[in-house]
């Protein structure tokens, strides 16, 4: 028989476990989970679908190709031939730029224990690795080419972005707000900048626009037909495959495209089949000494866009 002694309510209670490392509650172990979270994004679509290249050197450059207009062609029975003209290749070049985060830990920190992880310095170039990817999305739109350093200019050089190039290329007939995006009018005017694209020779296979046109374009009036998936149960209204006059064009998110308050571009569409990533160094990781109680790294690459020809690429601009 369980015999329970009476104790009075009105006095306190000295067992009990102190949040703070007072009293009994020294001895308890922190409790500190083993899944560090994160949750800036890591996606980078334009690096991602963009063909992998050599480059030999700084200066990387490839050749383009067109074919002389289509016209009539009526000859004389027994005539004599005459030599057509053929058009010019065009020979193009981008610069190789230099990127690369470097990073650091002190040898106490390798060495004490760690929540979440074994080593902090393998950490450390994981997280700087996906960084420095992320980076070069961005470079790979926003970049202006800088001048070969020719031993006077310190500055690093850049590779031409893909909003660069498409700078004199195909637009729309008019800009648009991005609350304005989800009219007729817009549609319209994108599928002028595809069939400005088409005359010129390419079909647009993508489209890549920052989420908040993303979310208006799914509502053009031409896809906005809701529609019940009976096996999945769910209600779809989203644009990711655009059935145009010109091609099926995959529409496609990208954090890394620049701000409106820094560009013109809403959307920038074209045949990326033939855009690439030409590397003169892929990604690397490497340990390096410091002068210091410290282990330290750098992840580096040198790479420059090779995009075809510029033609293959319009926008859409967005009203500023």
């Amino acid at each position: 028989m369980t015999t329970f002694v009476a104790m009075d309510s009105s006095a306190a209670f000295t067992g009990r476990m102190s949040v703070s490392s007072t009293g009994v509650g020294k001895g308890n172990r922190e409790d500190l989970s083993d899944i560090i979270y994160m949750i800036d994004p890591t996606e980078t679509p334009l690096l991602t679908i963009a063909k992998k290249k050599s480059a030999t050197g700084v200066a990387h450059e490839w050749l383009s190709d067109a074919l002389t207009a289509a016209a009539t062609n009526e000859m004389v029975e027994g005539g004599l031939y005459a030599t057509r003209t053929m058009v010019a290749r065009t020979r193009y070049t981008n610069l190789c730029q230099i990127s690369w985060i470097a990073y650091e830990v002190s040898k106490t920190q390798e060495a004490v224990s760690k929540a979440g992880i074994k080593s902090e310095i393998a950490y450390q170039a994981v997280k700087a690795m996906k960084e420095l990817k992320r980076d070069v999305n961005v470079d790979l739109w926003q970049n202006v080419s800088a001048a070969i350093d020719t031993g006077a200019n310190t500055s690093a050089r850049g590779s031409d972005g893909i909003h660069h190039i498409a700078a004199t290329a195909h637009t729309g007939d008019a800009d648009y707000a991005i609350a304005a995006m989800t009219g007729d009018a817009c549609e319209e005017s994108f599928n002028a900048v595809l069939n400005d694209i088409y005359d010129g020779g390419p079909k647009s296979n993508m489209a890549f626009m920052l989420p908040a046109v993303k979310r208006k374009v799914s509502k053009w009036t031409g896809v906005a037909t809701k529609f019940f998936d009976q096996e999945e149960k769910r209600l779809i209204n989203v644009l990711s495959y655009y059935e145009s006059d010109f091609g099926t064009v995959q529409f496609i998110m990208d954090r890394q495209m620049e701000a409106y308050a820094d560009t013109s571009d809403a959307i920038v569409a074209g045949d990326f089949s033939n855009c690439a990533v030409a590397y003169l160094r892929p990604f690397t990781n490497e340990r390096v000494d410091v002068p210091k109680s410290a282990f330290a790294g750098v992840v580096e690459t040198e790479f420059c866009c090779e995009y075809g020809h510029p033609d293959s690429y319009g926008k859409l601009l967005v009203a500023t």
